[in-house]
């Protein structure tokens, strides 16, 4: 473990003190995503690359293997209704604060109601790193993808099953 002693001095007549600290936390690695880069356009059935960086901010170096995923939503949860668009795993490892950049093309489905997406990346979602957090494996890009020509993919509440609203999830 890492020790750290703080040792005071006093060249005269007084208490002299001795302060230890022992970090009793075991050592772990944490996955985090850096960054997102892809191109904001795209048509039904384009592949698109999404270049997503990793880094390991734990305490201790990655040697297990770890899956990321790209998904385009309309919305702002990651449901089943939802277009998993790739993945790609990575088992070189991470060391800590190493970053690693990381290319997943992404097949945008040829059936994809046109409009504007929300993309989200997800971390090690099979959860099979043991990590010091797991609510960093999951982020919205800053950017959305428009696909098509659509304005927006749901552009005003749907009327499901003529109920004059829509329902939900």
């Amino acid at each position: 473990g890492t020790y750290f002693v703080n040792i005071t001095q006093f060249s005269g007549n007084g208490n002299y003190t001795i302060d230890v600290f022992t970090n009793y936390s075991t050592p772990i690695p944490n996955l985090g995503i850096e960054s997102v880069k892809f191109n904001q356009a795209a048509n039904p059935g384009d592949i698109v690359p999404f270049d997503v960086t990793v880094i390991n901010d734990g305490t201790l170096d990655l040697s297990d293997p770890f899956m990321a995923e790209v998904i385009l939503s309309v919305d702002s949860q990651n449901t089943w209704v939802d277009h998993n668009l790739g993945n790609t795993t990575w088992s070189g490892g991470l060391a800590i604060n190493a970053t690693q950049t990381l290319t997943i093309n992404g097949a945008i489905p040829t059936n994809i109601v046109e409009g504007e997406y929300n993309v989200f990346i997800v971390l090690d979602s099979d959860e099979m790193v043991a990590e010091k957090s797991e609510t960093d494996n999951f982020i919205t890009a800053d950017d959305t993808m428009t696909v098509g020509n659509g304005v927006n993919a749901c552009a005003s509440p749907q009327d499901d099953a003529a109920s004059g609203s829509d329902i939900g999830e």
